[in-house]
């Protein structure tokens, strides 16, 4: 068909776009002008796949991943994907400018310029723009560090056994609280073929509703805690720098600093994942001698 005036045009496809079933018919996914195509104007194609044989008029600007262009344009064209081939036939007026991650053998004839534009990396880019990254990740870590300390201050004032209890088990037994995440942290974590049983078992005995509801209350767990484990080591830290400073060791100033201590490090680029995951095994390890330490004692009373 011919268009008069401009053409702005979206659609998907790529390699993981399958054809889709209209009628009875499959229709290729993707933005195709025909050879029998006429656009008087510009035209502005986007997406995921793009076959460009028809005339433009005008400029025309491509940003596609897969995209083959054998067309006729009467000014300038730019075109942009992971994929390029020029096909037989191409003639662009004005000049060309294409980016692609390696540079097309193109005929001199197919334009009166031919340019090359090296695809921009993230790396560059992030490079380029030292302050304001640096800018972004302290708004960033000064948000998180708002967060904790309000959520430890309201911890604190409306469920304190929550935090102090794994806390305090964390200082009486350091090593075992360590070698119990570290235990738990390899069966349910490390090792998903433990945490699959689990689900699986649940889904066998008792149905798919109750395995799902399994799953998202696992992994939903350990997501949390491990979000949040700063809270429980940053709380015994606090109580040993209160000791440290002869300080009361449930003085919430102090809990509130061993906090906010643990999250600044865990903000920290590289050494971060580091503090995380130290952080998280012995949060894992603190709760669960928490919850036996505190069962035992109920057990030996009921006998």
């Amino acid at each position: 068909g011919t268009i008069g005036g401009d053409l702005m045009a979206a659609g998907g496809g790529g390699m993981w776009s399958p054809p889709l079933t209209f009628g009875g018919q499959q229709v290729e996914q993707g933005v195709r002008v025909s050879e029998a195509a006429a656009i008087g104007g510009d035209a502005y194609i986007a997406g995921g796949e793009g076959a460009i044989n028809g005339s433009i008029g005008g400029d025309l600007h491509v940003t596609v991943i897969e995209l083959a262009f054998a067309g006729e344009v009467g000014r300038n064209a730019e075109l942009m994907g992971q994929t390029l081939r020029i096909g037989e036939g191409a003639q662009v007026n004005g000049s060309l400018r294409y980016s692609a991650p390696e540079q097309q053998a193109i005929p001199q004839d197919v334009a009166q310029e031919i340019v090359y534009v090296a695809p921009e990396s993230s790396g560059a880019r992030a490079a380029e723009r030292p302050a304001s990254n640096a800018g972004w990740w302290l708004v960033r870590t000064l948000l998180v560090l708002l967060g904790f300390a309000l959520l430890t201050w309201l911890t604190l004032r409306f469920a304190p056994r929550a935090a102090t209890a794994p806390a305090a088990a964390l200082e009486r037994q350091p090593g075992r609280a360590a070698l119990y995440g570290l235990l738990a942290a390899l069966l349910l974590l490390f090792v998903p073929l433990v945490s699959a049983l689990l689900v699986f078992l649940m889904v066998l005995f008792f149905g798919w509703l109750a395995g799902v509801v399994t799953a998202l209350v696992l992994f939903g767990a350990l997501a949390l805690l491990w979000v949040l484990s700063p809270l429980v080591v940053g709380m015994w830290i606090g109580q040993r720098l209160a000791a440290l400073r002869d300080q009361p060791r449930q003085a919430v100033p102090w809990l509130i600093a061993g906090v906010l201590l643990v999250a600044l490090l865990a903000r920290v680029p590289v050494l971060g994942w580091l503090v995380g995951l130290v952080s998280f095994i012995l949060a894992l390890g603190a709760i669960l001698l928490a919850w036996r330490t505190g069962a035992e004692p109920a057990a030996a009373g009921a006998s």
